[in-house]
């Protein structure tokens, strides 16, 4: 049998030959295709490997073994999320870092395959009316109470709190569901409740501006990365910290923008130079060879003496790059860390975020 996790190509092309072995099929299988390739019932993306990474299987204890390694330019089908990681399927998993790119089909694709392979409607799992409405297949207490903080913390975030409790709160969620030993369908659900909660405050933009002094507007280069989370909490926004580089980067002047012909009067792109991100790697104990750590990044502003610091101790994302973290800073706080006198607009509708810097003009400028 073939496994479902080897490179869609392949799959793709098996798929193809076993066709021609299957006299007795008279009807061809309906099929919808996603950027050329087959969009399986189940499936709900794909990931790009963009450098080698591990693909993983868990243990009963919840601890990760290592299969194999993925190289660059393979393409998988996703079929599950698990907090930090992205399914493919038959209990393989890789971490969902900044070593691969996700994407997700449309819907309309998605509710294709469903009408085409004859699949129900999607339904929420079935709800325990006297139970805090927890669905059937949590069947533990200590499944319950997880279900429960989960629904408490995603109904605050909508009455109104702040990022750094919705932030803290779910980080201790988070290490009780990593430690949590439960059988299936129970473990699958609180992940997908886990990552519905995680997912509660991110938005999107459609494209991020920049305005100078002189009139002349660049779009962010990099306004469609796909890792990372902007988001929101009230009246906040809180930018993937890729988005506070090109930030910092005007601040000490160490961008470049590329003129292009663009719609709706926009010069061209703007970006930082290099990665402008320093980050220290500390160990919990320094005697110990063994010793767990957690990472420490760093943009200073050596005019102001100021520093924006993500520090990752005690947090889900103690082992992450910091493209995976989340940003503590609202807008207002790195406009004064970075001492820029700046302005932002947010067009909900359009989504599209735009800042404006009054004082300031293009600096470092190459036309393409």
């Amino acid at each position: 049998m073939i496994s479902r996790i080897k490179p869609i190509i392949y799959v793709f092309v098996l798929a193809l030959g076993f066709s021609f072995l299957s006299p007795l099929v008279n009807k061809a299988e309906a099929k919808v295709y996603w950027d050329g390739v087959e969009l399986k019932p189940g499936q709900i993306g794909r990931l790009t490997v963009l450098k080698k990474t591990s693909l993983l299987k868990f243990k009963n204890d919840g601890s990760p073994v290592v299969v194999r390694t993925l190289n660059p330019g393979q393409v998988y089908r996703i079929y599950e999320f698990k907090p930090g990681y992205l399914g493919l399927g038959g209990g393989y998993y890789v971490k969902r870092d900044s070593s691969v790119k996700y994407e997700t089909p449309s819907k309309t694709k998605l509710e294709q395959v469903r009408k085409e392979n004859g699949l129900p409607s999607p339904q929420k799992p079935p709800i325990n009316q006297n139970s805090g409405n927890i669905p059937y297949g949590i069947k533990t207490n200590i499944g319950k109470n997880v279900y429960l903080e989960l629904q408490a913390l995603e109904k605050r975030y909508e009455k109104g709190i702040t990022r750094e409790e919705f932030s803290a709160k779910l980080d201790s969620i988070y290490f009780k569901l990593k430690e949590l030993k439960v059988a299936e369908p129970e473990k699958s659900l609180l992940n997908v409740k886990f990552m519905d909660v995680n997912n509660k405050p991110n938005i999107t933009f459609n494209h991020m501006l920049v305005k100078f002094a002189n009139g002349e507007r660049f779009i962010f280069a990099q306004d469609n990365v796909m890792v990372g989370f902007n988001q929101i909490f009230g009246d906040k926004i809180y930018l993937k910290t890729q988005y506070l580089q090109t930030l910092y980067a005007i601040a000490m002047n160490r961008y470049s923008v590329s003129y292009s012909k663009l719609p709706s009067g926009i010069s061209g792109y703007i970006q930082p130079d290099i990665p402008m991100f320093s980050t220290e790697k500390v160990y919990i104990d320094y005697n110990d060879i063994n010793s767990d750590y957690y990472y420490v990044h760093k943009l200073f502003n050596p005019l102001y003496g100021k520093e924006l610091i993500i520090n990752t101790k005690g947090t889900r994302f103690e082992h992450e790059s910091y493209v995976m973290t989340w940003n503590p800073y609202s807008i207002e706080d790195v406009f004064q860390i970075l001492g820029l006198e700046a302005q932002y607009t947010y067009d909900k509708k359009q989504k599209i975020l735009e800042f404006y810097f009054p004082k300031l003009n293009p600096q470092t400028t190459y036309k393409y």
